[in-house]
């Protein structure tokens, strides 16, 4: 697990540039159960997300994953995930 200070308005900025929709953190806790990325719910404007950190080091590790992800989305239609 990493140990840092997080930027939660730049994570918020990002998700609203994404999204195409305004979106400001009201509430975030920790996540248990992972040992190689911290883990945080995020909470704010009727919206909920998990978002997952580490540092740039990792981030083949994160290119991996969305491909992964993009890949069951286009295999299973465009299914929410809850």
């Amino acid at each position: 697990m990493i140990h840092q200070t997080i930027d939660w308005q730049t994570i918020a900025a990002h998700i609203s540039k994404t999204t195409g929709l305004p979106f400001q953190i009201q509430a975030h806790s920790q996540v248990a159960g992972g040992c190689i990325n911290n883990a945080y719910r995020i909470e704010g404007n009727g919206q909920n997300y998990f978002v997952k950190l580490n540092r740039s080091q990792h981030q083949e590790m994160f290119a991996a994953e969305v491909a992964g992800l993009t890949e069951l989305t286009v295999m299973l239609g465009n299914r929410r995930w809850t």
